[in-house]
């Protein structure tokens, strides 16, 4: 047996930690590789680095009541600190195992649906306002990932889209972009470019006519872009994502966006985000456990 560390053995722990970085390891194949029903087969990536639902839970109710990083930066610089990357690092580890069974029963049943490929791609606008690719599971039935979601009651969603669509369940892939650097767990949720910019790409049936440039002004939209927005990864939790379902897309959406991420801007820190994820994943883990574990057999 290993030396022990708090009480724990070494060699148990790297191993865990082993089978955690397999399972954040699968999500990435499964993202990277050409995808089709006999490939994304319910069970196939079961044994990489996945552990049964009621310990998985567990592990992360434990993460959130107990989180071995400490930090006392706030705003900024807590945003752009070690201790957040680390703080991202160690919960992707904690919820890969989890959540890849998860991931891989979706895209099944999104392939059984309708046929087509589960994952896409879209291009959302990042750190320093770079473009990058941000990944989703599929939960629409016409839509070229290119432009924005009308939320919940999007008239493109499919019936299998509409089960993931409950709380970031067909987010959950994001796991990759996190691991990756692209996002962060806690931030500015990440906006695709004809919401912050106006561009020559006329909109389409059922989009905004509407830009954060545009609603804002220069001097409010300097303030929430470029002093805070590009200056840090965007994030799969914030504040505004938490309260964003219920407002209807239009003016008092952007303009509640703006409220809210611009306080986070000053306000965020560990115990923040700590409060924001424990919301996010107990309405995920509840969604998880009524629609997906227990139909299925995964515990």
């Amino acid at each position: 047996m290993g030396t022990e560390v708090n009480g724990a053995p070494t060699n148990k722990m790297n191993t865990r930690s082993l089978a955690a970085e397999d399972a954040i390891q699968a999500i990435g194949t499964l993202l990277s590789a050409p995808v089709n029903g006999e490939q994304v087969s319910i069970g196939r990536l079961f044994n990489a680095g996945t552990i049964p639902a009621k310990e998985g839970v567990q592990a992360v109710r434990d993460f959130l009541h107990a989180p071995q990083i400490k930090c006392e930066k706030k705003g900024i610089d807590w945003f752009l600190s070690e201790e957040k990357r680390q703080l991202d690092l160690e919960l992707c580890k904690v919820l890969a195992p989890l959540f890849l069974p998860v991931i891989t029963a979706a895209a099944s049943l999104m392939v059984i649906e309708d046929g087509r490929p589960p994952f896409f791609t879209q291009q959302r606008v990042g750190k320093g306002g770079v473009l990058f690719d941000m990944y989703k599971i599929r939960t629409m039935s016409d839509t070229d990932g290119t432009g924005p979601s009308m939320g919940p009651s999007d008239s493109r969603r499919t019936m299998v889209g509409g089960l993931l669509g409950r709380p970031i369940i067909d987010e959950l892939v994001q796991l990759w972009n996190i691991w990756l650097g692209h996002m962060t767990f806690c931030a500015s949720r990440a906006l695709v470019e004809r919401e912050i910019f106006r561009n020559e790409v006329p909109c389409r049936d059922g989009e905004l006519d509407l830009t954060m440039e545009e609603l804002l002004g220069p001097c409010g939209f300097d303030g929430w872009f470029w002093r805070g927005y590009a200056l840090m990864p965007p994030g799969l939790v914030s504040p505004f994502g938490n309260v964003s379902v219920w407002i209807p897309k239009g003016r008092d959406y952007f303009l509640k966006r703006r409220e809210l991420d611009c306080w986070y801007f000053g306000s965020g820190c560990l115990e923040l985000d700590m409060m924001l994820l424990e919301t996010k994943l107990n309405q995920s883990l509840a969604a998880l456990q009524q629609f997906w574990i227990r139909p299925l057999g995964l515990s």
